[in-house]
Order: C-alpha cells, then structure tokens, then sequence
C-alpha cells in the first residue's frame, strides 16, 4: 500500500508561520493599549469629586510596562 501526500503553497505556509509572531505582538499590543484607553475612561467617569479645572480628569495616563508580560498601568500624573 503507497501513501502519497502532496502539500500544495509549503513556501507561503512556512513564510506565514514565519510572520506569526510579529502579528501576534502587534494584536496583543492593540488589545493591551485598548484595555488601558477603557480602563482610564472608567477612572475618568469615576471622579466624584466636584472639578473646577478638570485637571484630576487629564491627570490620568496611561503606559504599556512590559508588553511581552502585558503589563500596563493606569495612574495620576503627579504634575497635573
């Protein structure tokens, strides 16, 4: 009995898996700086107290830390 596999496009294949970690990093990347946006909203809507300046609004900032771990923060900007 002959058993005979044929795989078809092989080089586009390995050039796609070649390319996965690049595109993997870029959407995890995307999807942490989208958390951190909808995190800092929500401290932003958050505030009970009553601002004149908004300054306490704007203080809050975002940062990527470690995008290999995906760690990000969300803090008040101690200059504001």
């Amino acid at each position: 009995m002959d058993i005979k596999i044929e795989v078809k496009n092989l080089d586009e294949l390995v050039k796609r898996f070649e390319k996965a970690p690049a595109w993997t990093q870029r959407h995890l990347k995307s999807g942490l700086e989208q958390a951190l946006k909808l995190t800092a909203e929500n401290a932003r809507q958050s505030i009970s107290y009553k601002q004149k300046s908004g300054n306490l609004e704007r203080s809050v900032k975002t940062e990527i830390i470690d995008i290999g771990a995906l760690k990000g923060r969300v803090w008040l900007n101690p200059d504001r």
